[in-house]
């Protein structure tokens, strides 16, 4: 249905009038808890995939309760988490089983841990349901922030009981001052703690770094915590360039330091060096981006990566042809994707 008119009465959008970019009053946050389900039989033949299984997305939850200066999520929220109810996301799941082709779901969340009593309890349902039959055996996926964790280490075990075998999650810095600057609040003695914990029940953890998060920091220094990052016990180490995004704290700082050198949004892919530091020029940027990925291979690790994904997943998953294939040509177009931008 087409309704005529003019925009100047829809809240939550703006637009150009004569010229001038207009912003119309912020729309209210819809009542997230009871949001309807995606309508998912008009999509039964998608073939959306992960390392070769069939993966639908889930969300649980919208918002984020942190702050951290690089993220536009707490923006664009209000600063808010919102959850969804337990059993709603059961019953979504439940939906999602009568699709015998589906065996992985992503929980999309921004924070799926921001209450842990809840999460955990969304883990035991899971297990209780994937016990009596109402659910197929999914294989779950998420972005998890690691300090939480060791607030409730018994949660892991949920988690794996419940079909996690991997993570996503940022780590950003593993030092302290950069911690700070970007608000991220993340000790690095914590990360290792968590990936311990994470590591004892098989769950493969991708956790991606920042370079440029102090502006302060030395060539000298950023090479140096590549290195550091070899002795990790981790998978997956993607990094990435700071990028300040319209909306985050990120972009007002820099902007007042003079630091921004383009407002080409085009190329704020986190790939691509947008800004300048105190100590580093947007080339020796690009120059330190390249070098992480040619000391740490793209991959951490490989083999304990293996041995846990055959825990997890079984033998296989890990030797099947196809997947194995796959992941090969998408390992070779990670390396020209990267290049490219270098």
């Amino acid at each position: 249905m087409i309704i005529k008119g003019t925009p100047e009465k829809v809240e939550g959008i703006s637009y150009k009038s004569n010229g001038k970019i207009i912003h119309t009053p912020d729309r209210s946050l819809i009542n997230y808890s009871n949001i309807r389900f995606p309508a998912r039989h008009l999509v039964k033949n998608n073939s959306y995939s992960m390392f070769k299984v069939r993966v639908e997305t889930v969300e649980t939850s919208r918002g984020c309760p942190y702050s951290c200066k690089f993220c536009t999520t707490h923006v664009i929220n209000n600063g808010l988490w919102r959850p969804r109810p337990v059993e709603n996301i059961i019953s979504e799941l439940k939906i999602i089983s009568q699709n015998r082709r589906i065996s992985d779901i992503f929980l999309v969340d921004d924070n799926i841990t921001a209450d842990t009593k809840r999460f955990e309890r969304l883990c035991e349902r899971i297990i209780e349901c994937k016990k009596n039959n109402e659910i197929k055996d999914f294989k779950f996926n998420s972005q998890i922030r690691l300090d939480i964790l060791l607030k409730s280490p018994q949660l892991v075990k949920k988690m794996a009981g419940a079909g996690f075998w991997m993570i996503l999650t940022g780590i950003e810095s593993i030092r302290e001052k950069t911690q700070r600057n970007l608000r991220k609040g993340l000790a690095f003695d914590k990360v290792l703690k968590a990936l311990e914990i994470l590591h004892k029940y098989n769950i493969i953890v991708s956790g991606n770094m920042i370079i440029g998060g102090d502006l302060n920091s030395t060539e000298k220094e950023i090479r140096e915590d590549i290195k550091f990052l070899h002795k990790i016990d981790i998978e997956f180490l993607p990094f990435s360039l700071l990028t300040p995004f319209p909306g985050s704290i990120t972009l007002k700082e820099l902007e007042e330091k003079n630091l921004i050198i383009t407002k080409d949004w085009s190329k704020y892919n986190i790939l691509t060096p947008v800004i300048k530091t105190y100590k580093l020029s947007p080339e020796k940027l690009r120059r330190l981006l390249t070098y992480s990925y040619e000391e740490l291979k793209y991959l951490n690790k490989p083999g304990r990566m293996i041995l846990r994904v055959i825990k997890t997943r079984g033998t296989m998953f890990v030797l099947n042809p196809i997947r194995f294939l796959s992941l090969v040509k998408s390992y070779l177009k990670m390396k020209l994707f990267y290049k490219k931008f270098n």
